[in-house]
């Protein structure tokens, strides 16, 4: 029979009465010693919901509280297993797949499945109202992601298997759960209800919030007060709003695609014009262009247009008024910003993905200038500056003082010795380097990059074994301090980028607070899309590599000591 210590080692899961206690804190966590190891328990009016395995030390544990607070409502990260005893339990991972806690034990995988919030938030619901509710756990529509409703890329609709019925969700661009409905007995009455939701989504007064249980639920109502759609649940009302944030900021303005459509289109070249794309869109039954550079980045998008013809026509308007960069202007719209051509009758010709500052979207016209090959330095070739004033020089008593002209004759050598014996003569084989437009000189410190998989903010192994030199660094200088600077590439929204990278940075610093280092000496920036180190790719060939935390080591006074290094980024892609 093993000891107590020994099944610690297997397993640091205490029998669920052990977790049970009247006293809570205000969040329904229970923290208490057993054996030298520091656990916790999650309650809801008094029952175990999840429960911990042991920790170390005090801090782990506090790190472990708040991953189940970060993670609990997303109930993909949910998952059913079956113990070696035969008994269910429902597992709560965090994004990077490691196992946060766990539900008390149940005698069956139905029985488990009610632990899931949504489950707890029906089973508060009146009775008499419960029978109403027809909706799947969330669960079940975001493993619907790929199934896109005929004509709606933000919907998925799909047949559950288990209740014969047909069901919809209305998705975020990042594919997170929106509104979902509840069966429908026929397809036809589905799509009525997704026209349904399209129609009144825009209306925030038809919005109702619905607080039960530690969660907050909000559902959509159409004008005759009938329900069209429920969220998932969240944890404040704040997060339902930023999914929709989310997609409004790509949903399109006036008569525009959103801009995955037109990248999506990016080989489909317009016959004479080499730097457009011309398609037809199925759905809108609409014409459209976009003018690209030579990195395949969208410049400029075009509206959709009734014939073939008509959209030729747009073409020829942006090559003709694309040359007088007074006809560009930048438009501000729910924190983000537009490029726009407008024709001299200030009709609006094209404009551009949006980007997060002014200075990122004037950029675009840069790629799109025509590149000039520079000739080769001659050395003998004759300098073309302007030539000085001539200079009176008056006959000196004795004869004429010609070494006067000494200094002037040594200027132009000057410039022929700056221009011709310091620098190695223009090779293809070799490719000139851009100049940064800011240089930082801050030494490395022997660190790389923090890398990330593309809309993940969990950190990857080879990321985890930087921030471990940094929490050695830390501890080796007590008087350092981090600078953790979280960035994404340029798909989603601003918004919705700002969160991300300042959740990529946070993720870092749980790293460092892990391994003991003082969250004083640690600040986490979010820098969303601003400052790509490459080009935003259509493919994953520049972009993986602005999806980053760069790591900066401070002094006591908040300067730089050093900073982590740059990965190699082929010379086509750089940016900086």
């Amino acid at each position: 029979m093993p000891t107590e210590n020994e099944l610690h080692a297997f397993d640091n899961y205490l029998h669920c009465h052990a977790y049970s206690t009247n006293n809570p804190d205000d969040k329904g966590f229970h923290r208490f010693e057993h054996d030298g190891l520091y656990y916790f328990a999650w309650l809801e009016k008094g029952r175990v919901i999840l429960r911990s395995e042991g920790y170390d030390n005090e801090p782990g544990r506090e790190n472990g509280i708040q991953s189940v607070l970060n993670n609990l409502a997303d109930e993909t990260l949910w998952a059913p297993t079956q113990e070696e005893d035969g008994r269910w339990v429902l597992l709560l991972f965090a994004k990077n797949n490691q196992e946060i806690a766990r539900t008390c034990s149940c005698a069956t995988r139905e029985e488990a499945l009610q632990y899931l919030p949504s489950a707890r938030a029906l089973a508060a619901v009146p009775e008499h109202q419960r029978k109403e509710d027809d909706y799947l756990a969330c669960s079940v529509y975001a493993s619907h992601s790929a199934d896109t409703c005929a004509g709606h890329d933000d919907f998925v609709c799909f047949q559950d298997a288990t209740t014969g019925k047909h069901y919809f969700a209305w998705l975020s661009p990042s594919g997170k759960v929106i509104l979902r409905s509840e069966g429908y007995p026929t397809t036809s009455a589905r799509e009525n209800g997704v026209e349904s939701v399209i129609r009144n989504r825009d209306n925030r007064e038809l919005y109702e919030v619905m607080p039960i249980g530690n969660h907050v639920f909000v559902r959509l109502k159409a004008a005759n007060h009938q329900e069209i759609g429920r969220s998932c649940p969240h944890d404040n009302v704040e997060a339902f709003w930023l999914l929709v944030d989310e997609h409004s900021s790509h949903r399109k303005e006036d008569d525009y695609l959103v801009c995955r459509e037109y990248e999506e289109k990016i080989s489909a070249r317009c016959g004479a014009h080499k730097d457009f794309i011309c398609f037809f869109h199925p759905a809108t039954k609409k014409y459209y262009f976009a003018w690209v550079s030579a990195t395949n980045q969208i410049i400029l998008r075009s509206e959709g247009y009734p014939t073939e013809g008509a959209r030729d026509k747009g073409i020829q308007a942006v090559v003709t008024h694309r040359e007088n960069r007074d006809n560009f202007s930048v438009e501000e719209n729910r924190g983000v910003h537009f490029l726009v051509l407008k024709a001299p009758n200030h009709q609006e010709i094209g404009r551009s993905c949006p980007k997060a500052s002014p200075l990122a979207v004037w950029a675009l016209l840069e790629p799109a200038a025509p590149v000039v090959a520079a000739a080769p330095v001659i050395a003998a070739a004759p300098i073309t500056e302007a030539a000085p004033p001539p200079v009176a020089v008056a006959p000196a008593r004795g004869g004429f003082n010609w070494w006067w002209l000494l200094p002037l004759l040594l200027i132009p050598l000057f410039f022929l010795w700056r221009g011709c014996g310091n620098e190695p003569a223009p090779s293809a084989a070799v490719e000139p380097t851009p100049a940064p437009a800011v240089v930082d000189t801050t030494p490395h410190c022997g660190l790389k990059w923090i890398l990330f998989e593309f809309d993940k903010d969990f950190v990857v192994d080879s990321g985890r074994a930087e921030l471990m030199e940094v929490a050695q660094m830390l501890k080796d200088n007590p008087s350092y301090m981090v600078d953790l600077k979280g960035f994404t590439d340029e798909k989603g929204s601003y918004d919705y980028n700002s969160s991300l990278s300042r959740r990529r940075a946070l993720n870092c610093e749980k790293v460092l607070l892990e391994q003991g280092i003082d969250s004083a000496r640690i600040e986490a920036d979010a820098m969303s899309e601003s400052d790509p180190a490459a080009v935003n790719t259509t493919d994953d060939s520049g972009r993986h590599f602005n999806r980053r935390v760069e790591v900066y080591i401070l002094d006591a006074n908040g300067k730089r000591v050093c900073r982590s290094i740059k990965p190699d980024i082929p010379y086509n892609l750089r940016t900086q």
